[in-house]
């Protein structure tokens, strides 16, 4: 039975939806309701949008009770991770724009206090977002316009993919129904699908489109599948969009049950006319892990390949990020000498342009800096620069004589299939160097490598991967052999 107090709480919800405040102090003049649209706006900044749209997006703020804010979420493993991940920042905004008296709260529907879930009921935040599927499900929202076309910087490395996306956004009849762009990461997949699921959206407000992260493809199939025990709701949900767009294929490789979903997905959206988009770190051939009736069918798309930014690509995103961290931090300037200076000697994605520039901001603001010269740029980006003027294409040859020499060793013992540590840690720390920096397919640097599948290389690059989050040695390692491969004449072999 619910308490008086909760009962009130509950009342000053209802008070704040009208941006009335509440009985409790909880409530600038704007509302709680208006202030979470803020604050939502701001944790997509925060967190990027792969996160937030899985784990905020749906983050219902259903009203307070009991002096505290209650936010409801859709499942367990989505309350998990924001009580470990997502809660304190999400405090820390609110509190930012009004007065709370107490931590907020976040539950899903069955864990909920009974007047939370009452309260929940009447506002049928269910019914809300179900209305919310049923029409275009569009990225960015208005508050993170950085996803567009127009945003997008393009040249010869990109223009191909660009042009089909927006082939596809126009609703002009085409001829591919399966597209896939690949890259490595940080080279503007995600932006372009986002503003290609945008520009379809502007261009027929009635077309169904759906953007969907592969991780959340699996997270919901699999929570239909296994808790729900009926998986028809998802099924209608992927299979109705005109346009159904799915950000990182590879991550569901290996997941047999998933693969066969989303093949069918595929075939059954095709069968009906409908254009499906799909993005992925390699081609149909270096994705390791699929099954061959799927890695078959891919090898139909119309596939666009994204390589990383030449120098004057590099300038653009560069302008582009300074321009964005200008709306966020008013009077921050960057020299153009010293933006020159990182398009030369930086190489790589989009994504470390948008850290450079990030730490130039924290320059900035540390050093009371009015505009970040060339030698601030330089300062707080060492190590992160090449010594060399032009950045020069990386060849596997390169990666694997500086490995083999920074390891005392030949390139043949480097390449020797012992599973010795001494051995088999270099090894695949060269395979993962390859995949980040060269543009070799996976199956060509297996060769490359002696006669290995291309799954071994996979392994060996994702097993290097896991561990720059966990052990310092080896990130370090990897940064040092970074350093000494851009520095190798471009001769060698």
């Amino acid at each position: 039975m619910a308490s008086a107090r909760g009962d009130a709480g509950l009342g000053a919800a209802k008070a704040m939806d009208q941006g009335q405040g509440s009985a409790h102090g909880v409530g600038a003049a704007e509302g709680a309701v208006r202030v979470y649209d803020r604050v939502r706006r701001e944790l997509m900044s925060e967190f990027g949008p792969e996160l937030f749209e899985a784990y905020f997006e749906r983050l219902e703020l259903a009203g307070e009770y009991q002096g505290q804010l209650v936010f409801l979420t859709e499942s367990e493993d989505a309350r998990a991770w924001l009580r470990r991940n997502g809660a304190h920042r999400l405090e820390a905004r609110m509190r930012a724009h009004m007065i709370l008296d107490g931590e907020i709260q976040i539950h899903t529907v069955e864990s909920a206090p009974a007047p939370v879930r009452d309260f929940a009921a009447e506002r049928a935040p269910a019914v809300r977002r179900a209305e919310r599927e049923a029409e275009a499900r569009v990225l960015p929202p208005p508050s993170y316009p950085g996803f567009t076309f127009d945003t997008f910087c393009v040249d010869d490395s990109n223009h191909r993919a660009v042009t089909l996306l927006q082939l596809v956004a126009s609703g002009a009849p085409v001829n591919f129904p399966l597209v896939l762009l690949h890259s490595p990461p940080g080279c503007g997949k995600t932006h372009l699908l986002h503003a290609c699921a945008y520009a379809a959206q502007c261009a027929a407000p009635d077309r169904k489109v759906r953007y969907m992260m592969a991780q959340e493809f699996i997270e919901e199939f699999q929570y239909a599948l296994h808790k729900k025990k009926d998986s028809s709701e998802f099924k209608q949900r992927v299979r109705e969009p005109e346009i159904f767009f799915l950000d990182d294929v590879h991550r569901i490789a290996g997941r047999r049950v998933t693969e066969e979903e989303f093949l069918d997905t595929v075939i059954m959206l095709n069968s009906r006319g409908r254009q499906v988009v799909i993005t992925a770190d390699q081609g149909p051939d270096g994705i390791g892990g699929f099954d061959d009736r799927l890695r078959h069918h891919l090898s139909g798309a119309a596939v666009c390949e994204i390589t990383e930014p030449g120098e004057a690509l590099r300038r653009q995103i560069l302008d582009a990020k300074v321009r964005h961290y200008q709306t966020t931090t008013p009077g921050f300037r960057v020299a153009p000498a010293a933006l020159e200076m990182i398009a030369k000697r930086m190489s790589g994605s989009g994504r470390l342009l948008d850290g450079a520039v990030s730490q130039l901001v924290v320059e900035a603001r540390v050093s009371g800096l009015q505009e970040v010269t060339l030698e601030a740029a330089e300062n707080a980006l060492r190590g992160k620069l090449s010594d060399r003027g032009e950045v020069k294409p990386v060849r596997v040859a390169t990666v694997l004589k500086v490995v083999a020499r920074h390891n005392n060793m030949t390139v043949d013992q480097l390449l020797t299939r012992s599973r010795q540590r001494a051995f088999a840690q270099p090894r695949q720390i060269a395979a993962y160097l390859c995949t980040q920096l060269t543009h070799a397919s996976l199956p060509d640097i297996g060769r490359r490598f002696g006669g290995y599948d291309h799954s071994t290389i996979l392994y060996s690059r994702n097993k290097i991967r896991a561990a720059l989050d966990t052990d310092p040695r080896i990130r370090s390692e990897v940064d040092t052999l970074t350093r000494l491969i851009h520095k190798e004449p471009t001769g060698a072999a």
